[in-house]
């Protein structure tokens, strides 16, 4: 599965979960939701440490 797919897959189940009433909602989704979320960083994070140039130190002082 794409990062898009996940994305798309994380905001679908978090709108459910959202909407559903707080006493409910089901711990177990809210913490797989989590790990999800955390995939989708993670993966963000490594595809971003790849393509991301070096910013020279002048610029970055600016």
């Amino acid at each position: 599965m794409s990062t898009a797919e996940k994305v798309v897959e994380y905001l679908e189940r978090a709108e459910r979960y959202a909407c559903t009433p707080l006493g409910q909602r089901d711990p177990a989704e809210f913490k797989a939701l989590m790990a999800l979320k955390a995939e989708i960083q993670k993966e963000w994070r490594e595809h971003n440490a790849c393509t991301k140039k070096a910013v020279p130190a002048a610029a970055a002082s600016d």
